[in-house]
Order: structure tokens, then C-alpha cells, then sequence
């Protein structure tokens, strides 16, 4: 008998792990865009824990969570070096590399929920329609108003026109 066990953690790229020195779980993705991928793309990680009601939970949990990367190859502020002066140098001629590397870090909110749903059902779930509260056309609503005169043969007439 074949038994469908789920991740306590899931990733839809890299690997994901409780690393001691951080004291959090730590989700590593070496390359993003992945091989063959679009730019734009989704990437999701899902920590799933089953507590028992022996298991202390806080009273609250961290709302926010803490993304860094580096990005090599990349200037964020498109500066250019074109020159470098070398002073005092051992008599040799200094070796010309330049190395562009972009850091970035944020700080985003997370997003917790108490049961868990299968992500295919949340993403097909209908969204209750709200009734129209635009008024629904009542021609009648209009008889006897001097702007909407009742005679056909004035509604017809162009008010462009001078011929009766």
C-alpha cells in the first residue's frame, strides 16, 4: 500500500531548509530566472507545520520576512567605470578587471493561513458575484416629463433641422 505523504516544506525552485545560525528556515535559489524560464515568473514557498495541541505556540508570529540577493553583471545605478588611477604601486602594471555586482535586499509581508486548501481549489474557486447597484432602464419612468416628450412624431423630430 502506497501511502501520499506532503512536504513540511515546498519550493518551486531551490531548496529550503532550517539552517541553526540564522535560526530561521533559509530558502536558497541559485539561479533565478531558472534554465529555459520566463523572466516574470512565480516562485513559491510553502512551510506546512502540524501542531499538536501539546505544541507552545506564540501569541503572534513575525509578520514580515527578509529577501536578499546579489545580481552580478548588473550596475542598479548604471554607473560606468572608465578609469581607475593606481598610486604607489611594486614597479608592475596593475591587472584590469572590473566586477559589477548589484546587492539588493527587502523586507516583505507574509502571508499565513489557518487550514490548508488545495492550491488548485483556491485558484479555481468561483468569486461570489455582488448584485449590480447600477438602476435597471425603465422606458415608462419617462412619460409625462416635459424633456421626454410622449409624442412619437416630436421624438423623431431632428432638432438640427428647420423643416417641420
Amino acid at each position: 500500500m502506497e501511502t501520499h505523504s506532503q512536504e513540511l516544506m515546498e519550493t518551486s525552485s531551490g531548496q529550503a531548509k532550517y539552517e541553526h545560525q540564522h535560526k530561521a528556515i533559509v530558502w536558497r535559489v541559485p539561479r533565478l530566472p531558472k534554465h529555459g524560464q520566463g523572466s516574470y515568473t512565480t516562485h513559491e514557498f510553502i512551510c506546512k507545520l502540524q501542531l499538536t495541541s501539546f505544541d507552545q505556540m506564540p501569541e503572534q508570529f513575525e509578520k514580515n520576512f527578509y529577501v536578499e540577493f546579489t545580481q552580478p553583471a548588473t550596475a542598479v545605478s548604471h554607473t560606468v567605470l572608465r578609469s581607475v588611477s593606481v598610486s604607489g604601486g611594486s614597479g608592475e602594471p596593475p591587472e584590469k578587471f572590473v566586477k559589477y555586482l548589484a546587492r539588493h535586499e527587502y523586507k516583505l509581508e507574509i502571508e499565513f493561513s489557518e487550514k490548508e486548501q488545495n492550491t488548485y481549489m483556491q485558484a479555481a474557486q468561483k468569486k461570489p458575484q455582488t448584485e449590480s447597484k447600477t438602476p435597471q432602464h425603465n422606458p415608462d419612468a419617462y412619460i409625462g416629463q416635459p424633456e421626454f416628450p410622449d409624442d412619437p412624431a416630436i421624438c423623431n423630430k431632428d432638432s438640427d433641422t428647420d423643416s417641420d
